[in-house]
Formats: structure tokens, sequence, C-alpha cells
């Protein structure tokens, strides 16, 4: 039988080419190598907006995180809520009075935002961005969380307002913020406290000499070293400013900042690091 036959038919009684060239064999793929890949991790993110003078807006927000943040609104804001709607996919709250005006009934606004910041933070809502993202006039912040499960350790909270000119305006915040931040402001080379006290229950103001929130030349450095003061400061008792956000309209349409701060409950003096 000729050679070439007897090769052939050994190739075809084995149903695969002969191997006696001393080729390795092709690999036998198997069904596990074409899986699909594992699905990715996805973080769900959602956010928060106030708008004109008194609306505030909840987007991708589960329904009983939005009930309860409707009722810190009720618990902090004296004059309620007047009207609820769905809002091109956000669901709106309405509230009666001005909160985010410039208003004197605003002064109890950061009281509701504090509160919706709190309610968000224990039910894992973290915020991870302010941002401002539109070029309308009046606009505010909006504020975008992140879903973290669990929750975050519980915290106490208060507000920082840059108040007119010249004041600095602590909501809620501990007796021993007012005297530490006073103290260390009198130490420092910048703008120092010319009186304070209590101006509402919960309410202490500080007055600074001088016009830092208007200051030009070289009073914009030493406004940038009262913020570095203040923040040491509040760094230094174990407080976090977890958001800043612009929250209410001016006459002539600017702002400033308020700052709301957190702190673990219980916090005995260890170091606080932050994400």
């Amino acid at each position: 039988m000729p050679f070439w036959k007897e090769k052939s038919d050994h190739s075809h009684d084995s149903g695969r080419p002969s191997n006696d060239s001393g080729v390795p064999p092709l690999p036998q793929y198997t069904q596990s190598a074409h899986q699909a890949p594992p699905t990715r991790f996805q973080t769900r993110f959602a956010s928060l907006s106030l708008h004109q003078e008194n609306r505030v807006r909840f987007l991708h927000f589960p329904q009983q995180v939005i009930n309860l943040c409707r009722d810190a609104i009720r618990a902090t804001w004296p004059k309620g809520i007047d009207s609820e709607q769905d809002y091109a996919g956000a669901w709106e709250i309405k509230t009666n009075g001005h909160p985010w005006g410039g208003f004197r009934d605003q002064s109890e606004s950061s009281r509701v935002v504090c509160a919706m910041l709190k309610t968000l933070h224990e039910q894992g809502r973290v915020m991870t961005l302010t941002t401002d993202v539109t070029k309308k006039e009046f606009d505010k912040d909006t504020l975008v969380f992140r879903h973290q499960a669990p929750a975050p350790a519980p915290c106490d909270w208060f507000s920082v307002a840059f108040s007119k000119y010249d004041r600095l305006t602590l909501q809620d915040a501990p007796h021993e913020v007012h005297r530490l931040l006073i103290d260390r402001l009198q130490q420092s080379n910048g703008y120092k406290v010319e009186k304070h006290g209590e101006e509402a229950p919960g309410i202490y103001e500080l007055n600074l000499n001088g016009n830092p929130w208007v200051g030009e030349g070289k009073d914009t450095v030493r406004v940038r070293e009262l913020v570095l003061t203040l923040i040491e400061t509040l760094d230094s008792e174990g407080w976090t400013v977890y958001a800043s956000m612009s929250q209410k309209t001016a006459a002539n349409g600017t702002d400033n900042d308020t700052w709301y701060c957190c702190r673990p409950k219980g916090w005995t003096g260890a170091p606080v690091y932050h994400n």
C-alpha cells in the first residue's frame, strides 16, 4: 500500500490530523472560555436641588427616602409645606414662605437643609458632589448623593453661614465651638471678632472687623486665611465640612455659601479621617 494512502487512512480513523510531525495539538476550548464577564458593580446616584425661593426637588431617590425628607422639612420649617408634584421626573416639594429667599424668614432655612442632609446620611445617601450646572440667574447648587450600605455612623450636625458683609452665623453649634473659634480668631493675624452673642435660640453670631466677604486687593488673601483658621478649628474638634452650598437668593443675584458640618456621635478626641 502506498505510504501516502496509509497516512491518509490513519488521519481519517483518528478524526484529527496526524501529529507525527511533533507539532503540539490545538488547545481544546471549553464552554467556560466563552462565558460572559461578571456583572460590574454599579452605584446608584440621586440628587437634591433647591429652586426659586421655596422649592426642593428630589431626583432618583426612593419614595421612602423622600417621605423621610418630607417629615424633616415639616419638623424644621415652621411655615410648613404648601404643595407637592411630579416635576419632569423629579419630586418637588413647595414650602410656604421663602426659605431660599433673601427675606428675614430665611434664617431658619439652614435648619431645613441640615435636617435633610442628616436624614439622607442616616439612610446611606452620602453626598459626593456639590455643583452648579446652569447659568440661570438666582440658580442654586445641586447636591449629588451615592447610596452606601451599610449607612455611615450617626453624626451630630450644625451649619455655618457667611452672613451680610462681616458676620459668621453658627446655627446649633456646640458652645465649645463658639468659644474656640473666637479664641483662634483673636490670636490670628487676620480678622478679629468685634462682638458676638446669641441672636436667637441656637443661632450664635460673630461680628468681624472690616468687611471680609466683600474685600478687595490683599483682603482677598486675608479672608482665605480666615477660612483656613475656621476649618482648622473645626477639624481640631472632630468636625467635617460635609457640604458647602449656595442656597439663598440675594437681591443682586449674588450670595455666599453655607457650610454644613458633621461629627460622629460620641466623638472622644480621636483623629477624624475624611474621604
